[in-house]
């Protein structure tokens, strides 16, 4: 067998180590699979993803600190529409967005410049007190 049948085969076990436990917990440690190892695989997988995807996002949009701008609106926006539903962060987006602008516009100059930019978390606060889950999130029960 030459080496890179090898790594071939490890690529498949992994693969199919990594389905069953996302699959069933329970199953997988009962046919001794070592859940921890391949939940740390799986978020460091995705860790080198997200370094991927944030220096090629930088390389196109052009570095600087209006990326970590960018990281401190997404906050919001995830967590207001709730963060196991992609329409609920759309709507979250959008909700954000009209917020900042209006919050621009009228509150802005009562309040001086730069409130637009904590209205969202205002909010979000407000939300986190109301539905903890978010806006379309789904509580989470555990029987236990």
């Amino acid at each position: 067998m030459a080496w890179h049948d090898l790594a071939i085969g490890r690529r498949i076990v992994l693969a199919g180590s990594v389905a069953g436990t996302v699959a069933a917990v329970a199953a997988a440690m009962a046919v001794g699979i070592d859940i921890h190892r391949y939940f740390s695989i799986t978020w460091a997988m995705m860790g080198a993803l997200s370094v991927c995807g944030g220096v090629l996002w930088t390389q196109v949009s052009g570095g600087g600190f209006g990326m970590a701008l960018v990281g401190l609106k997404v906050f919001p926006i995830v967590i207001i529409g709730g963060l196991d539903s992609i329409p609920g962060t759309i709507v979250g987006g959008v909700t954000v967005g009209v917020l900042e602008s209006l919050a621009a516009g009228y509150v802005d100059p009562l309040l001086g410049g730069g409130f637009s930019n904590i209205a969202s978390y205002l909010v979000l606060i407000a939300v986190l007190f109301v539905r903890p889950y978010g806006m379309f999130g789904q509580l989470a029960i555990e029987r236990v």
